[in-house]
């Protein structure tokens, strides 16, 4: 196999053949790929279940393999080295590792758990082991919760390439960062949660909890614009296409014979789908593409004026894309974005699309109104936890939803979810950002009347002081 040119065309099963009499290693299923610099997969050599790990390059071989002994090294437990190889077919440097059974990613593990104990305690844990890392010295650069996996053993630190190794143990502030990139994984996560948590990193150049939580902001909007960014290019999640007449971007699991005519023609596809909307400014439609229902937002262009207002602008549809991702990253739920289409006339913007994932939900008006009808006494629980987690959500982010109307907020298996997204900006400054917030809220509370209303109002009315209980002197640059 040439992993140097076989880009994202990399399909398992398939076979690689070892150095000298070492055998043939099976490659069963791709656990990561990154075109041209190495693949990871689940496989098998002499009988035995290994992750294999084919690199491109030698250095990042070496890397992997320095990686891993050093934290060994500092009795940090790590899966085993099982064998190497280098100079392998079509100069493949690979290295097979222990395969631990059982085993979840501390992602999936805290997704899974069932109390909010059972998540701590894991973090604890993991606070323990990134104290005893660095007192030997050790990062990982790209730290990320994936790079733990969980099972009755433990808890073990893998991917030795993203170890890097310092001279002696870590200095605080580098320490808090590091803290900081590690926290800003976990997403959402309520602040107030990590005074708990890092109470369990005990080492003697331990940085303070403040200087954790700076790190921690920082990190999370370093993260958070990263990943905005990586949605308008091609990568191995998204699927970008850049003509003189039209700009398009779509998720790449979407990618198909059907969804690319779609892409094409999207009008035609609108057209015999159901309409849900009717506007001078905007249309919105459901339809199927190869299975999937799929939500479809066309912004006209009503009159030449309005055209020349819009030319140099990014449209609508292209900041409700950006707004989706920034939304579903920063832990608000929010329609799965699907794709973006932009017509165009080389830098000119006209009609644009916008195509999300259908959800099966109630609009909050509609369900609250049923509640009311049915003399419901207040509003329940778990919904007054939504609405208050969505606003605090909002105001750590410093995000603005512009047209807080209560059909804009969808109620999807008892979860609040947000659409319209147009109108969503993140803010730079935090006086742009109180006064917008505080638009949000009151646009909430006059959707609400009577004993509703005043339920409402009680529960949200401290938050329109909400901007004085945060410190963000942090600018987004």
């Amino acid at each position: 196999m040439d992993l140097r040119h076989a880009g994202t065309n990399v399909r398992a099963p398939f076979d690689v053949s070892l150095p000298g009499d070492a055998g043939t290693l099976s490659c069963q299923k791709l656990l990561r790929l990154l075109p041209g610099k190495r693949v990871v997969c689940d496989a098998s050599w002499n009988n035995k279940r290994v992750i294999a790990k084919l690199f491109v390059e030698r250095k990042h071989f070496s890397k992997e393999r320095d990686g891993l002994q050093a934290l060994q090294d500092a009795g940090i437990s790590t899966p085993r080295i099982v064998a190497q190889f280098e100079n392998g077919t079509g100069g493949l440097h690979i290295i097979l590792i222990e395969y631990l059974k059982a085993a979840e990613n501390l992602k999936m593990r805290l997704q899974t758990a069932v109390t909010g104990d059972e998540n701590n305690g894991l973090l604890k844990r993991t606070m323990a082991i990134l104290a005893a890392m660095h007192d030997a010295g050790l990062t990982q650069q790209d730290i990320h919760l994936d790079n733990f996996l969980v099972n009755a053993e433990g808890i073990h630190v893998i991917d030795g390439g993203a170890v890097c190794r310092h001279r002696q143990p870590l200095a605080k502030r580098t320490a808090a960062d590091n803290l900081g990139k590690f926290f800003a994984q976990i997403e959402p996560l309520d602040d107030t949660v990590v005074r708990d948590i890092y109470s369990a990193y005990k080492r003697a150049g331990a940085p303070a909890r403040g200087q954790v939580m700076k790190a921690l902001v920082r990190r999370r909007r370093w993260r958070r614009r990263r990943y905005v960014k990586k949605t308008t290019r091609n990568c191995t999640e998204f699927i970008a296409r850049r003509k003189w007449d039209r700009l398009i971007v779509y998720r790449r699991d979407h990618d198909s014979d059907e969804f690319t005519q779609f892409l094409e023609d999207p009008n035609r596809f609108m057209a015999t789908g159901t309409v849900l909307k009717s506007g001078n400014t905007a249309t919105v439609a459901l339809m199927s593409i190869d299975g999937k229902q799929l939500v479809v937002k066309r912004y006209n262009i009503k009159h030449w004026r309005h055209a020349l207002r819009r030319f140099w602008r990014p449209s609508r549809a292209w900041i409700s894309w950006l707004n989706g991702h920034r939304l579903t990253f920063t832990g608000v739920s929010t329609p799965t974005p699907v794709a973006v289409i932009e017509c165009r006339w080389g830098p000119l913007r006209g009609r644009a699309f916008y195509v999300s994932a259908y959800v099966d939900g109630d609009h909050l008006s509609d369900y609250v109104a049923s509640l009311n009808n049915n003399n419901h006494p207040i509003i329940p629980g778990w919904l007054e936890q939504q609405v208050v987690t969505f606003f605090r959500m909002l105001s750590r982010e410093r995000l603005s939803h512009g047209d807080m109307k209560a059909n804009n907020l969808l109620l999807v298996n008892h979860r609040l979810s947000v659409i319209d997204l147009d109108s969503i900006r993140q803010h730079r400054y935090a006086w742009r950002w109180r006064r917008a917030f505080r638009r949000d809220l009151e646009r909430f509370l006059r959707n609400w009347e009577g004993r509703i209303g005043q339920h409402f109002d009680t529960l949200l009315r401290p938050m329109l002081s909400v901007g004085s209980q945060f410190n963000y002197r942090q600018r987004d640059k």
